[in-house]
């Protein structure tokens, strides 16, 4: 057991050796302590825990790590297998036997699945790593990074990389790899070491029975600047010994990008002793290449992982507009003959519908991931599943309402090749992006729902039990209740009626107000401070895709007053099933109607507010003009051939579009062209 410290005696290291005390089972203990600091305290660790503390100079993890494989092998030449601790590490009893089975059973490493010790407090832990995988930019990911500890990984399984903080080493891998490369100093030593030993064709286990907790930060905040530039460093090195062509190019234009940020003058350094040492990385990539043997049989398996077609990556069983739109485009990809491998992400706290036969998860990595998460939610995505990460291209289909981008949004864009936009409003806002990817305008086929029409007639009858003119709005609360606006529905209902016995009702139709509890509440106070409250309905449950085409079927104008708006499904429904469309004159909705197929609302320019973090105070939206809606609403009732001539419109307009499979065949021909960078139709309107 190999223990290293670069504190010297401290609470950290007296948590971590009393733990690993306490488990049992480990042999002797080897404290590797290059702080360079006063050794007073040492016999007080040998004293209370039986550690040998062997103090070194600083010449980096990996050095301290070699130090101490020397002399276990030293004092147990008989010994098969090393652990390896960051001294930041606290072990759980049974974690090294369960290691050790893994061993046994064939792997030659064997990580323990790492818990955040600053989740202890939590009601749920959370996972640090489940193993390492390099991203798009060569940068390591701890696979698993911050997922609840529940959803990661129920069994053993096979892992890519090992991360250096806990593990546990068979005696043949130190040998044939002769341990950490000490050049790195710290950061990527480890993965460096992995991915030798996969040149060899060693395997790794992630034994998820095996519990550490893990605090981190404790390098980081020693070395400031310097851990800058040894990440940035050993990154390129990484790239440029083990990466593809592709990944080699972008690491090196992530690090060229970085040169304008702070901390510069690390950046430069990082940039600089990076590329000095690609040479002789370059070297050593092609030493290990003419050495053949099991070196290329593992080659040869990464590259049979990459398939031609999609890794479709999305809420495939989610009942949402997200979860809408990745079914969508598997259709469409279906329907020109793209192959298609699904991943299902299921960490959305919308109900669940039921999705394709193969979306429980795919086992054909293709070539290229589309990503129908949005951008915040990619990173953490993309770790869970590190394979989607190591293809020939990322590509995000993502959608967004406002026409600026926060800085949220960054750690998403880093992660893929090229955008894809369901909007023009959407492709202008992320074409503005300095330094972003190529943005490319894809437009979604809008499906025509499947409709019940008895189910129609049971609708009306709730809606409409006297045949009133029902006008309904439609929202999911996650989507951010100021956003969608139903306030503005209730006054323009209240402006338009307070003062008219017009036999008309307003339908408030919400969907997880059990979990947005403050979001519903604000609407029903809304409405119990209305004028016309006692002809206004809120109703909050989940419907599936059959009712809710039902409900919008048997209503007579669908309003969505809407501050920002990515794209609008249930308005292209609306338009389908030949009902009015009322909506803002603004954002995504704007692609697939005019004034010639929707009551247009005027809008006025505000700053955000209630934004709820997602959008940010100082961005702007949308204000739909008030009496704007309110005159459509008495027109729409009191003029029935208006609103037939506009839903007739709307109903062109949707057969009008191209086809499900045209779509398809699109996006095919995007995936074998390279798409080059469109400048931005309104510069400099993100800040990222």
């Amino acid at each position: 057991m190999v223990v290293v410290t670069h504190e010297g005696q401290s609470e950290r290291l007296n948590r971590c050796l009393t733990a690993l005390h306490d488990a049992g089972g480990a042999g002797p203990v080897i404290v590797i302590d290059n702080s360079e600091r006063d050794s007073a305290g040492d016999a007080d660790l040998e004293d209370l825990f039986g550690a040998v503390v062997i103090r070194t100079t600083n010449r980096g993890y990996g050095a301290a790590a070699n130090e101490g494989f020397s002399e276990v092998c030293e004092r147990c030449p008989g010994a098969t297998a090393v652990a390896l601790l960051n001294d930041d590490v606290t072990v759980t009893a049974g974690w090294l036997e369960r290691l050790s089975d893994a061993l046994a059973e064939g792997w030659s490493v064997a990580q323990p699945k790492l818990l955040m010790a600053a989740s202890l407090v939590e009601d749920v832990a959370l996972v640090n790593s489940v193993g390492v995988a390099l991203d798009r930019h060569g940068a390591g990911v701890d696979i698993g990074f911050g997922e609840p500890n529940s959803s990661v990984f129920d069994g053993i399984a096979d892992i890519e990389m090992f991360t250096g903080g806990a593990v546990l080493f068979s005696r043949v891998f130190l040998d044939l790899t002769g341990g950490f490369d000490e050049r790195f100093f710290l950061y990527y030593e480890d993965v460096d070491l992995a991915l030798r030993g996969r040149e060899l064709g060693l395997r790794y286990a992630c034994v998820p029975d095996s519990i550490v907790w893990h605090e981190g930060g404790a390098s980081t905040s020693l070395l400031g600047e310097m851990t800058r530039r040894l990440q940035d460093r050993n990154r390129l090195w990484c790239a440029i010994r083990f990466g593809r062509p592709p990944t080699i190019a972008r690491a090196v234009w992530l690090s060229i990008r970085r040169l304008r940020r702070a901390p510069r003058a690390a950046h430069w350094r990082a940039f600089g002793s990076g590329l000095a040492g690609g040479p002789r990385r370059l070297w050593e990539r092609m030493r290990a290449r003419q050495g053949g043997g099991r070196s290329a049989i593992a080659r040869a398996t990464v590259r049979d992982v990459h398939a031609e077609g999609v890794n479709l990556l999305g809420y495939h069983r989610s009942a949402s507009g997200l979860g809408t739109a990745v079914r969508q485009l598997h259709r469409s990809l279906v329907a020109a003959g793209v192959p298609v491998s699904i991943f299902d992400v299921d960490t959305s706290n919308s109900p669940q519908v039921e999705a394709v036969a193969d979306a429980v998860g795919s086992k054909i990595v293709r070539r290229t991931t589309l990503a129908v998460v949005t951008a915040p939610e990619l990173p953490a995505a993309l770790a869970a599943r590190p394979k989607l990460q190591v293809v020939d291209r990322v590509v995000g289909y993502w959608f967004w309402e406002v026409a600026k981008v926060p800085v949220t949004h960054r750690s998403g864009i880093e992660l893929v090749d090229e955008i894809w936009a369901p909007t023009t409003f959407i492709a202008d806002a992320y074409r503005s992006v300095l330094d972003g990817p190529p943005v490319v305008h894809q437009p979604m086929y809008l499906s025509c729902p499947v409709l019940d029409e008895n189910a129609q007639e049971a609708w009306r009858q709730r809606l409409a039990p006297n045949d009133e003119f029902v006008f309904v709005v439609a929202l999911d609360l996650f989507s951010i209740v100021e956003r969608k606006n139903p306030f503005g529905a209730i006054d323009a209902f209240a402006a338009a009626f307070g003062s008219t016995d017009a036999n008309v009702r307003l339908v408030i139709k919400t969907l997880n107000g059990d979990k947005r509890t403050e979001s519903l509440g604000r609407i029903t106070t809304h409405v119990a401070n209305s004028a016309m409250s006692e002809r206004i309905e809120v109703l909050d449950e989940f419907l599936s895709d059959s009712d809710m085409t039902a409900m919008v079927a048997a209503a007579d104008c669908l309003v969505s007053l809407h501050r920002g708006e990515g794209l609008g499904l249930h308005l292209a429904d609306a338009m389908w099933l030949h009902t009015a469309v009322l909506a803002s004159r603004f954002s995504g909705n704007l692609d697939f109607m005019d004034d010639e197929s929707a009551a247009l609302i005027d809008v006025a320019m505000i700053a955000v507010e209630n934004g709820e973090g997602a959008y940010p105070d100082g961005f702007q939206w949308a204000d739909p003009d008030i009496g704007d809606a309110a005159a459509w609403m008495q027109r729409l009732v009191d003029e029935p051939a208006t609103r037939t001539q506009m839903i007739e419109r709307a109903y062109r307009r949707m057969q009008d579009q191209p086809s499900e499979a045209h779509c398809g065949q699109q996006y095919a021909e995007a995936l074998n062209r390279h798409v080059a960078r469109v400048e931005p139709t309104v510069p400099g309107t993100v800040t990222v």
